[in-house]
């Protein structure tokens, strides 16, 4: 089956909506479908482009930690290092690791009590 013929068949599968869809090959895009986002409450249906912004809901996590995986497999992402972040320099933010960052606490001393 011809690489143009597959991509058509995953990106019109009935099984839900699909608004976009690229395939990379070493940096190198190999494929690419758009389609339209439906009609809402809140704008009528748009077709999708290469330029269109588009949520990525929780698909977002999965690529972050499998990047952070590779990184960190390959030697480049150390884990527990402050988090490669300039703009925090000679904060108290400095001292974040990526970790943190990566299940989402902040790394500061913070002691959570309201009572004057």
């Amino acid at each position: 089956m011809p690489v143009s013929s597959l991509v058509d068949e995953l990106f019109e599968r009935a099984d839900g909506v699909s608004l976009a869809l690229v395939i990379r090959v070493r940096g190198e895009v190999v494929a690419e479908r758009y389609g339209v986002q439906p009609e809402s409450i809140f704008e009528p249906a748009t077709p999708i482009t290469a330029d269109s912004t588009l949520l990525s809901w929780s698909i977002a996590k999965s690529i972050t930690h499998a990047a952070v995986g590779v990184l960190v497999g390959d030697g480049l992402l150390d884990l527990d290092a402050p988090a490669p972040v300039p703009e925090w320099a000679g904060t108290p933010r400095a001292d974040i690791t990526t970790l943190q960052l990566l299940e989402m606490r902040s790394g500061l001393r913070f002691v959570e009590d309201y009572v004057d």
